[in-house]
């Protein structure tokens, strides 16, 4: 989530493009439904980060507040280091997106 307003952006892990993404929509299957869309919070001040979660899909995607993008060679850190948020949304039974065949993730 990027500068004062939180914009969505997300981040190719392996070529490192961005693009702005509503909030409100599921990356992993496209669910739009707010029924379907939760947002569970890991760190004690609720605003620092944060995981977007898919009933629908059952995928789950990191969320981290910055003011600006950030450089995509650093996207293996920030991954490593919001690595307890990956176990938190596991043990709620979410997983990961996985990269379709035959394409990055």
């Amino acid at each position: 989530f990027v500068g004062d307003r939180g914009e969505r952006v997300l981040r190719c892990p392996s070529c490192g493009a961005a693009w702005e993404f509503p909030r409100l929509r599921c990356p992993a299957c496209g669910e739009d439904d707010p029924n379907h869309l939760e947002v569970l919070f890991f760190d004690a001040e609720r605003d620092k980060v944060r995981v977007d979660v898919c009933d629908r899909c059952g995928h789950y995607v990191k969320g981290i507040p910055a003011l600006e993008l950030s450089d995509p060679f650093e996207l293996p850190l920030v991954d490593a280091f919001t690595y307890p948020l990956d176990v938190a949304a596991e043990e709620e039974g979410y997983g990961r997106p996985q990269a379709e065949e035959g394409r990055d993730r």
